[in-house]
Parts: structure tokens; C-alpha cells; sequence
């Protein structure tokens, strides 16, 4: 059992403070259903196999269509949104999963479900693959020349400049770090946006690469985390996280 379940019967073995986590647990479960649901409802029409590719394609249109974000953007929020509340209520429940009447199956498909929203497949960052900036589809472009490794972006190109014989795992590294530089010339705006909308300060911001997280945050020290992946998604996520990192 969690700390929060605990302290919610550490006066006394039944009697109210059971109902009051028994309370607690119906109320969470019927949130976490809820959620899932409302995210099922809106991931429904996205065609199969239902990778990055086709998430993308759904709620923010055609990469050859320059209004397409304008015509999906309020799709696109209503996903958002349901994909942040189906996350926070399973957090909120993911420890006292089986208190709350999950078997083991139920569990498993919701870690499952959390964890498999829009993934990419793998990148073998090789001529002519798709990759996924701010947004927008572009196809990869393979220069081998003995200079120094670089990324450079064109009208619907994106030009990785490598060392012959480089492995996988040096392009990734490249493309890793210009999406660093890119992000790192975005945030720092928009979090001085929201400090001043919110009325709060930010003590710095790291970027990581993360598996399961868009962000983190550590409220004590002022401090947020945000996944370097985010460089892929349209920038109205990125500041949808950086606002949900710093509302904490």
C-alpha cells in the first residue's frame, strides 16, 4: 500500500477512514475509465498500423498543406487534453492499481496504453526516411564527407552531413543534438512567456531524451525536465508542457 493510502487509514483499522479510501479509489478508478475512454473515442479514426506517422497525419494534417496545423489545431487540443488527463489519472491511481479492482490484465493494458501513445518507429536515418520536425514530415537527406557532422534544414529536406562509415548510432547522436539546439532556442522564450502569465519563476530547465515522460518537474528546486523528442511535435505541445511542467 502507497504513503497516500496508508495516511488515509492511519487512524484506525476500518470504520470511516476505510470509507473514505474506499471513496477514494471508486472516485479514482471512475476517472481513470473516463479518461480512457474519451482518449479511445478521439484515437479511434486514426488509420492502422497507429504509428507516429499516422498520429501525426491525423491531427495535424497533410505536411504539404501550410494551413493544415490551422484546420486541426482545435483536434489536435482536444487530444492533448485527453491524453494529459488519462496520464494524470493513471498516476494518480498506478500504485493501488489492484485496491482499486484492476487485475492483472486491466493493469497491464493501461500501463500498456500509456505507454504506446503515437511511438515512432525506430529511425535507420538512412536516404530518403521520414522525419518529423515541429510537426512537419521531411525526407532525410545522407551526405557522407569527411567534415565535421552536421544537420542543416531545407523547404521539405533535411540534409545530415556525416562522417563515411558512420554508424547508427552516431547519425542518431548528431540528429540528437540539433534538436537540442533547436529546442534550446525555443524554450527559454516561452517559459519567460508563462512566468510572467503565471506569475512564477523557473530556475533553469533540462532536455533528455525519455521514454515514457514529454516532461518533468521538481517544484522544490524551480526546476523542469523536457523530453528531447518534443523537437519532433508541433511547438503548441512543447508549450503545453513547458505551462504543465511549471503549473506544478
Amino acid at each position: 500500500m502507497t504513503e497516500r493510502s496508508m495516511a488515509a487509514v492511519e487512524l484506525g483499522n476500518g470504520g470511516e477512514n476505510n470509507v473514505h479510501l474506499k471513496d477514494w479509489l471508486t472516485e479514482g478508478r471512475k476517472k481513470l475509465d473516463e479518461a480512457r475512454e474519451a482518449l479511445g473515442y478521439l484515437c479511434e479514426p486514426v488509420p492502422l498500423p497507429r504509428e507516429m506517422e499516422q498520429f501525426l497525419h491525423y491531427f495535424c494534417g497533410d505536411a504539404a498543406n501550410p494551413n493544415a496545423l490551422n484546420e486541426t489545431e482545435t483536434l489536435r487540443i482536444f487530444f492533448y487534453k485527453a491524453v494529459a488527463l488519462f496520464a494524470r489519472a493513471y498516476a494518480d491511481l498506478a500504485q493501488n492499481l489492484a485496491e482499486a479492482s484492476y487485475d492483472d490484465t486491466a493493469a497491464a493494458a493501461l500501463q500498456k496504453r500509456l505507454q504506446g501513445q503515437a511511438r515512432e518507429t525506430p529511425r535507420r536515418f538512412i536516404e530518403r526516411e521520414s522525419h518529423y520536425l515541429w510537426g512537419r514530415r521531411y525526407l532525410l537527406s545522407v551526405v557522407e564527407k569527411d567534415a565535421k557532422p552536421s544537420v542543416r534544414l531545407s523547404h521539405r529536406r533535411i540534409t545530415l552531413v556525416v562522417r563515411p562509415g558512420s554508424t547508427l548510432a552516431k547519425r542518431d547522436e548528431v540528429m540528437q543534438e540539433w534538436h537540442r539546439s533547436l529546442l534550446h532556442g525555443v524554450v527559454p522564450p516561452l517559459i519567460r512567456k508563462w512566468e510572467a502569465k503565471l506569475g512564477l519563476a523557473v530556475s533553469g530547465y533540462f532536455l533528455q531524451r525519455m521514454k515514457t515522460k514529454w516532461g518533468s518537474c521538481n517544484p522544490g528546486a524551480g526546476y523542469i525536465r523536457l523530453n528531447t523528442e518534443l523537437a519532433k511535435k508541433p511547438k503548441d505541445l512543447l508549450e503545453y508542457v513547458i505551462v504543465h511542467e511549471m503549473a506544478h
